[in-house]
C-alpha cells in the first residue's frame, strides 16, 4: 500500500511539473520569496515575483481543469473561471489592504479588457483559422453582454456623478463612497442570481453546442485540490510582495501604474486561463473557451471588483467605483467592441484579429499616457479632473502654482507673478475691498458661462473649484468592522476560539455518529455554538461602544477646529468660518491669531510671527509688505531679510495687518504637513495607570487558570485508567477542563477597565462642551478634578465682560458720570454732569480730538448682526467706540478711518500697556494717539488740556495736578472700574528724531512717550458675573484656593476679588507683579500661601507663580486669553483659555476652553473631572469583585468536582464576562456628577487607585459571594430537599443566585462614600437604568428559553424567591460594610504591606549573597 502510495504521489508530481512550458519558471518563486524576505531593491523584488506568478498561476489553472473534468463544461467552465480570478482577487485584497487602491481598479479593468478582448480575440484567432467561421453558444454571449452593460453601468455613474456635481462639495468623495458600498451589494446580488440562472433555472441555455467526450484525468481530486492549495499560498506571497515592489519597479523604469496595473498584472494574473481557453478555442471546444472568458470576466465585474469595494470598506481604504475617466471609458468601448463581434453566435479569425487589435490600441495608450491626473491615488483634491471641474481662463494662476510659491518662498517666482498687484490681478480679488460677497462664478467669458449653469445660488463657485476649499484634512476613523478586529484581536479570544471551533467539531461528531434516545438528543454541538455566539456577542458589544465613542470624539475634534476670522469682504470687515476663507480673501491678523491659510501681506506695522509650529524657525520673523519686496527688487536692494509670506499654522506675535490668501485647505503649508501626520492622543495618565492595573488583574486570572488546569489535567490523567469512557467522551472530557481555564483567563482579563474610562471621558468631555468645557487634551479632563489652586483673570471670567463708559474727565476742569451704571457712592449726579450733557459743551476741535483718539487708536471693527450695530474685537475698545459713537458724533467707523492717513502702528502688548497709533494731518504735521494704563502712562505727560469747553490750549502739569488726577484713578478702581488715559503727542516730521524704518521699534516708541499730553481719563464698568461668588464660594468648598491674577489696576483688582469673595481675610494679599517679581524664590514661597490677587502682572509673573506653585505640590489651574499667556497655560497642570475673548495661541496652548469664558464653568470642570475619576473607581471596585468570586468559583468546584466540571459552565462565565465588561462600564461610567462631589477635598496625586473604603467593598462582597455560591453548590441539595433528578434546577439555581448578587451590587458600587442613598442621582442617569433593565431581562430570558445553550431549567417559585432575596441582600451586606471604620481595614493593609517589604527585603539579601558567592 505504501508503495501506492508513494508511486501515486510521484506520477502526481511528474503530471504536475510536465502540465506546462511555464513550469520551467518555477525556480523565481522561491527567488522572489527569498528576495521579499531579505528586502531586495524593490525593482528587483517586483521583476522576480512578476516571473513567480506565471507558473504560479499556471499551475492554478492546470489543477482547477483537472477538477472541473468530471462536472461538464458548464460548471467546469465556472470552476476554471473562479480559481482563474483567485489571483486577481489575492492580489486585489493586498492591494487595498496596502492603499494601493489605484492598483487594484486598473487592475480590474485591465482583466476584463484583457478577458473581453485579448483572450477572446486569440481565441477566434487560433481557432478560426483555416476554417470558414465558428459557431458557438450565442445565449451565453448575450447574458454576457448584458452583464457587462450593467457591470460598466455600476463604474460610468459614479465617475460622472462625481464629474458633474460631486466633484464641488467637500463631501463629495464620501456620498461616491456610499454609493459604491450600495452599488456594490446589487452587483453582489446580481451574480448570485446569475449563478442560480447558470447553474440551476436556466441550465439548458448554456448547454453546449459541441459533443462532451470524455477526457483522461491527469490527477485525482486530491492531489489536485493539494497543488491548488499550494499554488494559491504561493500567489498569495508572491502579489504580496509584488504590490510592495511596484513604487520601486515605476521609479526606477518610469513605467506608469496605470500600465502596470491595466495591462501587466492582468496579464500575469490571466496566463493560466489564457492558455487553457486558446488551447480549447484550437481544439474545436469553443463553447468551453467562452464559458471560461464569460465566467471569468463576469466575476471580475460583479464579484471580485464590488467585493474588493466593501473589503475597502472594511479595511477603512477609500476604495469605491468611481474608476478613473479614462479606464471607464476604454472599459464601456471594450464592451461595445466586443458585444458587436460576438452577437450572431458566429465569428472568424478576421473578428479574433480585431479584438486583438483593439486591446493593442488601448495598451499602447495606457502606456504612453503619463502617470499625472491619471491613477494618483484617491484624494479629496487629488482625484480625476472631472468634466468641467476647473474653469478655464477664469484665473490667471493655478492652484499648483501658488502652492509652489508658498513653499518654495522665492521672491523672483514673486517678482515674475508680477508680485502683489499681479496676485491681485490673477485672482480677480481687490487688496482694499476684498471679494464680493456676491461672487458667484468669474463670468468673464463665454467657455464659463456653461460651467456656471444652476450654481448661481452658490457663493466663490469658480474659487473653490480653481483652488479648493479651507476644509483640512481629518484623520479616517476606523469603520465598524476594524473595530470589530480590535475587539477580536486578543490572544485569548483566539484560543478561545480554536477550542471552540474542536469542540463543535467533537459535538457534532457525536451527534451525528452516535446513536441517542429521547432522554438524550443529540446535541453535543451546542456548547461549542454557544462560545462562538458568545465571543461574537462580546466583540459586536465592543465594538459598538467604541463605535459610539469615536462618533462622540469626532464631534468634538469638529468644534476644536472651528472659528472665526476676520476678512474684508464687499469693503467691510466681518468674521467668517475659518472653512469659508477662499483663495483671494483679504485677512486681518493682530497678536494672538493663528494664520488660517497661506498668503502675502498686504500691510502691516511691525508684524513678527512665530513659525515654529510650521517651519521649526525658533526666532521671530519679521513680515514686510508684498508691495515693498517688489520695490526693493526693482531697486536691485538687498532682499535677503525680507519675507512677505504668511505660513499658515503660525501665530502672530506681535503688529497688525491683513494679507491676499494664496493657497487654502490642503493646498496650504499646514494641510500639506497635517496630511503626514498621524494623531494619536497616546494614553491619558489615569488610562496609563489602568492599564498597569489591568495587567496583574490578568497576571492573576493567568496565574490562576494555569494551576487550575495544571491540577484538572493531573486529574484527568489519574483518572483515565478506569475509566469507561469513549475516546470521543474523553477528548470532550479533556476539551472542557482545557476550556474552563481559558474561560477562567477571559473573566481575569479587564478588558473593561480601559473602556470605562475611555467612556467616561467620552461621557464628561460630550457633556462638559454643554456647560460650556470644549476640552482640547483628555488628560486635563482627570486633572481638573484633583485642582488645589487656580490662577483666574478678572476681566470676562470673574466679571461680564459687558463694558460701559461710566465715568471720566476731559481736560482737568470737569467730570462726568452716568447715574445709571455709577455706584451709589459715587460724585453726586447734582454735581457731576451726564456724559450727554457734558460732551455736548466740548469745543469742536476738542470732540473731535477725542473723537479720533478712539477711533484711530484702536484694533476693533464695526459689523452688523440682526441689524444691530456692534463692535467687534477688545470689550475695552468696543465700549470707548460706543461711547465716541453715542456722545461724540462717530459715524461709520469705516469711513472715520478711511479720512485719517494712518502711518504707524504699535499694538497694545502687556509689557508697555498701552497702544500707539500715528496719522498725518491735513497742516503736513503728525499726530500720536496714546491710550493704556494710568499708572504707566501718567508719569510721562508734561501738558494737560486746560479747559475741553473752549479748544485746546494746554498747560504744564504741576504735582498738585498730577495727584488730584492720581486720587481720581484711586477713586475709579475702587469703584471696580477699569480706568484708561487718553494722551496725544504732536510731531513736525515722522520718522522722528532722524529714525530710520528698519530701525528697532521699541527705541522709537520710548522717544514717542515721553513728553505727552493729557487729554482724559475714563472709568469703565465691567460688572461682575452673576453666579462667580458661589462658584467661588463652591471652589473653597471643595478644598481649592482661588487666585486673581490680572494685568488690571491693583486697587481695581482687590475691588473685585473682595466682591467675589476671594479676599475674605485680613491675612489675605494683593500685591502688584513688580513687587512680586522682585522677591527671592523663598520668599516667593513663602508669601504664595497668602497671595490672593497679582495684579499688573506680566505673562511671566504668572507662569513664576504657577511654577512656584507646582514646586509646592499644587495641582494648578491657570485661565489666560492672550498671546502672552501661552507660557501659562502650557506650565500649568490644567490651562483654561477663552473661547469669546481668547487668542489662537492661548487657546492652542490651553487644554480646556471656557466656550463662555465664565468662572462658573470652571467650578463644573471641577465636577465632571471628580466624575471621570469616580467612574473609574466604581466600575473597579465591581470588576475585582466579579473577577475574585469568579475566578475562586471556578478554581474551587472545578478542583472539587469528581469530573472536573466548574459550578459555571464557560457560557454563563461568558455571559458573566459580557456585563463586567461591558454593560457595566456602560452604566458605571455615565454617571452624572453631583453637588456632593464638591463637599470634599481634591486627592493628591500619589493617592492610590483602590482607597481602603473601596477594598472593604470589595472584600467583603466577594467573602459573601463566594460563601452564598459555594454554600448553595455543595449544600444546597440537603438545605433545600433536593433529589438527584433536580440537580440541573439546583445548577441553575446557584447560576441565577450568582448573577442576580452582581447585578444588585452595581448599586453598591453606585456610592463610594458611606452614603446609604444608593438611588441618590438614579433618575438623572437613564443609561443606568437601561442597563440594568437589560441585565435583567436578560438573565430572565436565559432561564426561561437558555436551555442547553447556558445549560439552565426553569426555576419554581422558590427557586426564583430565593435566588433574588440572597441577590438583594447584597445591598444590606454593602449597608453593614459601610459601618465597619477605615481604621482597622488600615492597620491590616499597613500590617500585610509590611510583612511583604520584609520579605521582599530577605529575598533581595539571599540572592546578592548567592551572586556574591557564586562569583568567589
Amino acid at each position: 500500500m505504501a508503495g501506492a502510495v508513494q508511486k501515486s504521489a510521484w506520477h502526481a508530481i511528474q503530471a504536475t511539473l510536465f502540465s506546462s512550458y511555464a513550469n520551467v519558471l518555477l525556480v523565481f518563486v522561491f527567488l522572489g520569496i527569498w528576495s521579499g524576505a531579505r528586502g531586495w531593491d524593490p525593482s528587483a523584488v517586483f521583476m522576480l515575483n512578476f516571473l513567480a506568478i506565471f507558473p504560479l498561476a499556471s499551475l492554478l489553472s492546470f489543477a482547477t481543469e483537472e477538477l472541473s473534468k468530471s462536472v461538464g463544461q458548464t460548471v467546469g467552465g465556472l470552476i476554471n473561471a473562479t480559481f482563474g480570478n483567485a489571483v486577481e482577487m489575492i492580489v486585489g485584497i493586498t492591494a487595498v489592504t496596502q492603499g494601493e487602491v489605484n492598483i487594484v481598479q486598473s487592475s480590474m479593468v485591465g482583466s476584463i479588457l484583457s478577458g473581453t478582448l485579448l483572450v477572446l480575440g486569440c481565441c477566434f484567432l487560433g481557432g478560426g483559422y483555416g476554417k470558414e467561421t465558428l459557431s458557438f453558444n450565442v445565449d451565453v454571449t448575450q447574458i454576457m453582454s448584458s452583464l457587462m452593460i450593467v457591470a460598466s453601468t455600476s463604474l460610468i455613474i459614479p465617475s460622472a456623478l462625481y464629474s458633474t456635481t460631486l466633484s464641488e462639495l467637500p463631501d463629495g468623495d464620501d456620498y461616491i463612497l456610499t454609493l459604491s458600498h450600495i452599488t456594490s451589494i446589487f452587483l453582489l446580488v446580481f451574480y448570485l442570481v446569475y449563478l442560480y440562472f447558470q447553474l440551476k433555472s436556466h441550465a439548458h441555455l448554456f448547454a453546449s453546442t459541441e459533443e462532451e467526450s470524455d477526457e483522461k484525468r491527469e490527477l485525482e481530486p486530491l492531489p489536485a485540490s493539494i497543488i491548488l492549495i499550494l499554488a494559491t499560498l504561493g500567489v498569495t506571497v508572491c502579489s504580496d510582495y509584488l504590490v510592495e515592489g511596484v513604487d520601486g519597479f515605476v521609479e526606477v523604469y518610469g513605467v506608469s501604474r496605470a500600465f502596470l496595473g491595466m495591462i501587466v498584472v492582468p496579464i500575469v494574473g490571466n496566463a493560466g486561463e489564457f492558455a487553457i481557453t486558446v488551447n480549447a478555442a484550437m481544439g474545436g471546444k469553443l463553447d468551453l473557451a467562452i464559458g471560461v472568458i464569460v465566467g471569468s470576466t463576469l466575476q471580475i465585474a460583479l464579484f471580485v471588483t464590488p467585493f474588493l469595494v466593501l473589503c475597502g470598506w472594511a479595511l477603512g481604504q477609500p476604495m469605491s467605483l468611481r474608476f478613473n475617466t479614462f479606464e471607464t471609458a476604454c472599459f464601456s468601448l471594450a464592451v461595445v467592441v466586443m458585444n458587436s463581434l460576438t452577437r450572431e453566435g458566429k465569428s472568424n479569425y478576421f473578428e479574433g484579429l480585431l479584438l486583438i487589435g483593439t486591446y493593442l490600441i488601448i495598451a499602447i495608450a495606457f502606456y504612453v499616457h503619463p502617470d499625472k491626473h491619471l491613477n494618483d491615488k484617491p484624494d479629496a483634491n487629488t482625484g480625476d479632473t472631472p468634466i468641467f471641474d476647473r474653469p478655464r481662463n477664469t484665473f490667471d494662476i493655478t492652484a499648483e502654482t501658488l502652492s509652489e510659491l508658498i513653499e518654495s518662498r522665492s521672491l523672483e517666482t514673486f517678482h515674475a507673478l508680477g508680485g502683489l498687484a499681479g496676485l491681485e490681478k490673477g485672482l480677480r480679488t481687490d487688496r482694499n475691498s476684498g471679494l464680493s460677497i456676491d461672487e458667484s462664478t468669474i463670468a468673464d467669458s463665454a467657455e464659463t458661462t456653461e460651467i456656471a449653469t444652476g450654481q448661481q445660488n452658490d457663493r466663490y463657485t469658480d474659487r473653490t473649484k480653481a483652488f479648493g476649499n479651507n476644509h483640512l484634512p481629518v484623520k479616517k476613523q476606523p469603520s465598524i468592522f476594524q473595530l470589530m478586529w480590535m475587539a477580536y484581536n486578543d490572544h485569548v479570544l483566539f484560543f478561545l476560539t480554536g477550542a471552540a471551533i474542536v469542540s463543535l467539531a467533537l459535538g457534532l461528531y457525536q451527534a451525528l455518529a452516535t446513536e441517542h434516545s429521547a432522554r438524550n438528543p443529540p446535541v453535543e454541538w451546542v456548547e461549542g455554538v454557544s462560545i462562538l455566539v458568545a465571543i461574537i456577542v462580546i466583540v459586536l458589544v465592543g465594538a459598538a461602544n467604541d463605535f459610539q465613542k469615536q462618533i462622540k470624539f469626532q464631534k468634538l475634534n469638529k468644534k476644536k477646529i472651528d472659528r472665526n476670522v476676520t476678512v474684508v469682504r464687499s469693503g467691510h470687515a466681518r468674521e467668517i468660518p475659518i472653512s469659508d476663507l477662499v483663495v483671494g480673501d483679504i485677512v486681518h491678523v493682530e497678536p494672538g491669531d493663528v494664520i488660517p491659510a497661506d498668503g502675502v501681506l498686504i500691510q502691516g506695522y511691525h508684524i513678527r510671527c512665530d513659525e515654529a509650529s510650521a517651519t521649526g524657525e525658533s526666532d521671530l520673523l519679521r513680515k514686510h509688505s508684498g508691495d515693498e519686496v517688489i520695490d526693493a527688487i526693482r531697486r536691485n536692494n538687498d532682499t535677503q531679510s525680507l519675507d512677505p509670506f504668511m505660513i499658515s499654522g503660525s501665530s502672530v506675535a506681535e503688529g497688525v495687518g491683513s494679507y491676499l490668501v494664496i493657497a487654502t485647505g490642503t493646498n496650504s503649508s499646514y494641510g500639506k504637513i497635517l496630511l503626514t501626520l498621524n494623531d494619536d492622543p497616546g494614553f491619558t495618565p489615569l488610562q496609563t495607570r489602568l492599564n498597569v492595573l489591568a495587567k496583574y488583574i490578568a497576571n492573576f486570572g493567568g496565574l490562576a487558570a494555569l494551576v487550575l488546569f495544571i491540577i484538572l489535567f493531573i486529574k484527568f490523567l489519574a483518572s483515565l485508567h478506569h475509566s469507561s469512557l469513549t475516546p470521543t467522551e474523553k477528548g470532550q472530557q479533556f476539551l472542557d477542563l482545557f476550556i474552563i481555564s481559558l474561560t477562567v483567563v477571559v473573566i481575569a482579563v479587564p478588558e473593561g477597565l480601559p473602556l470605562t474610562v475611555t467612556l467616561a471621558l467620552a461621557f464628561a468631555t460630550t457633556r462638559m462642551l454643554k456647560d460650556h468645557n470644549l476640552v482640547r487634551m483628555l488628560r486635563a479632563c482627570e486633572t481638573m478634578g484633583n485642582a488645589t489652586d487656580i490662577c483666574s483673570d478678572k476681566t470676562g471670567t470673574l466679571t461680564q465682560n459687558k463694558m460701559t463708559v461710566v465715568a471720566g474727565m476731559i481736560g482737568t476742569t470737569g467730570k462726568f458720570v452716568d447715574p445709571q451704571q455709577a455706584d451709589s457712592d459715587a460724585t453726586d449726579p447734582c454735581t457731576s454732569p451726564t456724559a450727554v450733557d457734558y460732551t455736548r459743551c466740548l469745543a469742536p476741535d476738542t470732540r473731535s480730538l477725542l473723537r479720533q483718539s478712539i477711533s484711530l487708536n484702536s484694533t476693533a471693527f464695526e459689523s452688523v448682526e440682526a441689524g444691530i450695530k456692534l463692535y467687534v474685537g477688545s470689550k475695552t475698545e468696543a465700549a470707548l467706540l460706543t461711547f465716541a459713537r453715542d456722545h461724540l458724533g462717530m459715524s461709520q467707523l469705516d469711513v472715520e478711518r478711511s479720512n485719517a492717513k494712518v502711518v504707524e502702528v504699535f499694538p497694545f502688548e502687556n509689557a508697555r500697556q498701552c497702544m500707539v497709533t500715528v496719522a498725518q494731518l491735513e497742516n503736513g504735521r503728525y499726530r500720536a494717539y496714546v491710550k493704556g494704563a494710568p499708572e504707566v502712562l501718567l508719569d510721562k505727560c508734561t501738558e494737560a488740556v486746560e479747559d475741553p469747553s473752549k479748544g485746546l490750549s494746554t498747560r504744564p502739569i504741576t504735582a498738585d495736578m498730577a495727584q488730584g488726577l492720581r486720587q481720581i484713578i484711586a477713586d475709579y478702581a475702587g469703584r471696580s472700574l477699569r480706568t484708561i488715559i487718553v494722551l496725544f503727542r504732536d510731531f513736525d516730521i515722522w520718522p522722528p528724531f532722524g529714525q530710520l524704518d528698519d530701525q528697532v521699534e521699541e527705541i522709537r516708541i520710548e522717544n514717542i512717550l515721553q513728553n505727552l499730553t493729557f487729554l482724559s481719563i475714563v472709568g469703565i464698568r465691567d460688572p461682575l458675573r452673576n453666579g462667580a461668588r458661589d462658584a467661588v464660594q463652591s471652589c473653597h468648598k471643595a478644598g481649592v484656593t482661588v487666585r486673581i491674577v490680572t494685568g488690571d489696576n491693583l486697587l481695581t483688582a482687590k475691588a473685585i476679588a473682595e466682591e467675589c469673595g476671594i479676599i475674605t481675610n485680613p491675612n489675605d494679599l494683593a500685591m502688584e507683579g513688580r513687587e512680586f517679581r522682585q522677591l527671592g524664590d523663598s520668599q516667593q514661597l513663602e508669601v504664595i500661601p497668602r497671595l490672593r490677587v497679582l495684579a499688573r502682572s506680566s505673562p511671566e509673573d504668572k507662569r513664576t507663580l504657577v511654577r512656584r506653585l507646582k514646586e509646592m505640590g499644587s495641582t494648578v489651574a491657570v485661565t489666560g486669553d492672550g498671546t502672552n499667556d501661552a507660557p501659562a497655560l502650557t506650565a500649568a497642570d490644567v490651562g483654561f483659555s477663552m473661547g469669546i475673548s481668547g487668542t489662537e495661541v492661548a487657546r492652542e496652548a490651553s487644554s480646556i476652553v471656557l466656550m463662555d469664558d465664565n468662572f462658573s464653568s470652571i467650578v463644573r470642570a471641577i465636577m465632571w473631572g471628580r466624575a471621570v475619576s469616580d467612574a473609574v473607581k466604581k466600575f473597579l471596585q465591581f470588576q475585582i469583585t466579579i473577577t475574585f468570586t469568579s475566578v475562586g468559583l471556578a478554581f474551587v468546584s472545578s478542583v472539587a468536582s469528581s469530573n472536573e466540571q466548574s459550578v459555571l459552565t464557560a457560557v454563563q462565565l461568558m455571559w458573566v464576562n459580557l456585563f463586567q465588561d461591558t454593560l457595566a462600564a456602560l452604566a458605571l461610567a455615565t454617571d452624572p456628577p453631583s453637588r456632593k462631589v464638591l463637599d470634599r477635598k481634591p486627592e493628591p496625586r500619589s493617592s492610590p487607585l483602590i482607597t481602603i473604603p473601596m477594598w472593604k467593598m470589595i472584600i467583603g462582597q466577594s467573602i459573601y459571594q463566594l460563601a452564598v455560591t459555594l454554600v448553595l453548590h455543595f449544600a444546597g441539595s440537603s438545605i433545600f430537599s433536593y433529589t438527584p433528578d433536580d440537580k440541573d434546577g439546583l445548577q441553575t439555581a446557584v447560576f441565577n443566585t450568582y448573577v442576580w448578587m452582581q447585578i444588585f451590587n452595581m448599586y453598591n458600587n453606585r456610592q463610594l462614600e458611606n452614603s446609604i442613598n444608593l438611588l441618590e442621582g438614579l433618575s438623572r442617569n437613564w443609561l443606568f437604568i437601561c442597563v440594568t433593565l437589560l441585565m435583567m431581562g436578560c438573565q430572565i430570558l436565559i432561564i426561561f428559553v437558555g436551555g442547553r445553550v447556558f445549560s439552565v431549567v426553569r426555576l419554581t417559585g422558590t427557586q426564583w424567591a430565593y435566588s433574588l432575596v440572597l441577590g438583594a441582600l447584597s445591598i444590606l451586606v454593602g449597608f453593614i460594610i459601610r459601618l465597619v471604620p477605615n481604621e482597622p481595614v488600615e492597620w491590616v493593609f499597613d500590617g500585610l504591606g509590611a510583612i511583604w517589604s520584609f520579605i521582599l527585603l530577605k529575598l533581595k539579601v539571599f540572592w546578592r549573597r548567592r551572586d556574591d558567592d557564586v562569583g568567589v
